[in-house]
């Protein structure tokens, strides 16, 4: 079972991934790794059965599903 926090973790490191530009980036603002943000990332994907961004090794980009997530969430943190 996921917890409360796990939830939240997921959803704060996407924002900080989408709004710093990348998981090395979200990693210094959030204290923790880029690993780690990275599958806190993949498991709110998983979580809601959507990919939200599209990784490569130069840039990461949103998908149609992580631009209207995005919107939806971002204001609330």
């Amino acid at each position: 079972m996921t917890t409360i926090l796990e939830k939240t973790a997921g959803l704060v490191a996407f924002v900080r991934t989408v709004d710093a530009g990348s998981f090395q980036a979200a990693s210094r603002l959030i204290g923790s790794s880029p690993s780690a943000v990275s599958k806190s990332v993949a498991k709110l994907e998983r979580r809601l059965g959507a990919k939200l961004i599209q990784r490569s090794t130069r840039q990461l980009g949103l998908t149609s599903e992580g631009i209207a997530y995005y919107e939806r969430v971002a204001p609330l943190l």
